[in-house]
């Protein structure tokens, strides 16, 4: 009895079982033949149209839209082919802005119809639409597109028209064309940066009262560099130096890096350029240089061989394909107006256009100081430029001549000369250092016909520094261990 209980329990189960796999069978197809047919309807409404038939949207010719208070309107010249902003129709206007609007446009599909009515517009955000565009065709039918909510997850944006004719749902880029302000659709003056081939001559600087000059010099300049290492030289009101080779390369590749971001104001009288603090500038950088560029005169010459002989014209032909330059002067003036946020207002030359510039590309500029130009390797002579050397170090004094400098006992000593640098610009307004007794006098003798002789005087400042004085005038603070460096090389017995 109890095994017959057994068995009808155990053939329910089995046939529950069987029950339930041909019920799960059975739900798998209905999700399957679900799938294919929301598939289907959504194949069905891809790439439906939102324009009425009347309307023509290949010949698109006139765009309108809102953005914050303003309200933009472009058309089609008779050209058929340029863009033009209508109230002002001298405005610069950046013609792939407005093809970019228009081909959106043209090609603009809804990709579901989701309603055929607006009774519930306001789910979708289209009682107060977020903004709108309006376009006519050539034959000047005119049609409207409101954008309301966009669903980020599906990157929908959910739109009605004109037509009342229900809610579509299109791609959420769409909206993205007309989104913008006026100014990011000018046609931008290109800032004149050097090219890879320039050679600058000349860099000023004017920050209020401060004027700054930097000058290239090819055959240097006696004067302020003994070492006769040194190609550009400063002048920062009347106080000049020779400049480091460091920082001139920031400086000339700080042009380079200039760059705008974004168009500030356009068609500005200069009255109107003291809103940007253009009319009492933070700073106006000047800029000379030369660069290679293709010669027109070869060009011309060209085209004349081409009227000679078929042999002539291929001689011709090969001599073009050489590229022929000539170096060409430059110039630019940039005007930095007064600082926003992370940027400044500048002009340059003699555009009417305000244009904003990230603070930190202005900075080596804006920023540059004796103490960060000038030449800090004081005792960097070059061995082919010393005739002699002497050193004079408390009582004791070492003389080497042109073969002793070549020599090896020289070697060790010159090197750490070489590679020594100031910490510091020596602090004039302090009075001078006393000349004490552990102080070292370099007087080198120097192989250049424009200067004969400089001398070097190290004399302790203060715990940590040694004053360097040049030719009697105090310029640098050189650690005091590097000038022990000195002392230990010298030959100086027990």
């Amino acid at each position: 009895m109890k095994r017959k209980k057994q068995k009808h329990v155990l053939l329910t189960l089995l046939i529950l079982l069987i029950l339930a796999g041909i019920g799960y069978f059975f739900l798998l197809r209905y999700n399957a033949d679900q799938e294919k047919k929301e598939a289907e309807s959504t194949k069905e409404q891809t790439d439906l149209t939102v324009y009425p038939k009347k309307f023509n949207s290949s010949s698109i010719s006139f765009i309108q839209y809102g953005y914050n208070a303003d309200t933009l309107a472009f058309s089609l010249k008779k050209d058929k082919e340029t863009w033009q902003y209508d109230a002002n129709k001298k405005f610069p206007l950046n013609q792939s802005s407005l093809s970019g609007m228009k081909n959106s446009l043209q090609t603009l599909k809804a990709s579901r119809k989701i309603s055929d009515s607006l009774e519930n517009a306001a789910d979708y955000g289209l009682d107060q639409p977020s903004s709108y565009v309006t376009v006519k065709d050539q034959d000047g039918t005119e049609f409207t597109i409101y954008f309301g909510n966009t669903n980020q997850f599906s990157d929908i944006t959910y739109i009605s028209t004109s037509a009342k004719d229900g809610i579509y749902t299109i791609d959420s880029e769409i909206p993205g064309y007309f989104s913008h302000p006026l100014l990011d659709m000018i046609q931008a003056d290109e800032l004149p940066l050097p090219d890879s081939t320039a050679i600058f001559q000349k860099i000023a600087i004017l920050r209020g009262e401060e004027k700054l000059n930097f000058t290239y010099k090819k055959k240097g300049d006696p004067a302020l560099d003994y070492l006769d290492q040194c190609t550009w030289f400063a002048d920062i009101n009347g106080d000049k130096f020779a400049m480091d080779d460091s920082a001139v390369t920031a400086l000339t590749e700080a042009v380079s890096s200039l760059s705008t971001s974004g168009c500030a104001a356009y068609d500005i009288s200069k009255k109107e350029m003291a809103a940007y603090g253009l009319d009492k500038p933070t700073a106006v950088i000047s800029l000379k240089y030369t660069q290679q560029e293709a010669s027109e005169e070869k060009q011309e010459t060209s085209e004349e061989d081409q009227q000679t002989s078929e042999k002539q014209q291929e001689t011709s032909k090969e001599e073009t394909s050489e590229e022929k330059t000539v170096s060409v002067k430059h110039s630019l003036q940039l005007t930095v107006g007064k600082a926003v946020d992370s940027y400044y207002y500048v002009t340059w030359n003699n555009i009417s256009q305000v244009y904003r510039m990230e603070a930190s590309v202005l900075e080596p500029f804006l920023n540059c100081s004796r103490s960060s130009l000038i030449q800090m390797k004081p005792f960097n002579f070059l061995l082919s430029s010393v005739k002699a050397m002497t050193i004079q170090y408390q009582d004791l004094t070492f003389s080497y001549d042109t073969k002793e400098i070549t020599g090896s006992d020289f070697t060790e000593l010159f090197s750490s000369l070489q590679n020594a640098s100031a910490e510091k610009l020596y602090p004039t307004e302090e009075g001078n250092a006393p000349i004490g007794d552990e102080a070292i006098t370099f007087t080198v003798k120097l192989k250049s016909k424009k200067r004969s002789q400089v001398k070097l005087v190290l004399t302790p400042y203060d715990n940590n520094y040694f004053a360097l004085y040049i030719d009697g005038t105090p310029s640098y603070l050189m650690n005091k261990n590097d000038v022990y460096t000195f002392i230990d090389h010298l030959p100086i017995e027990g």
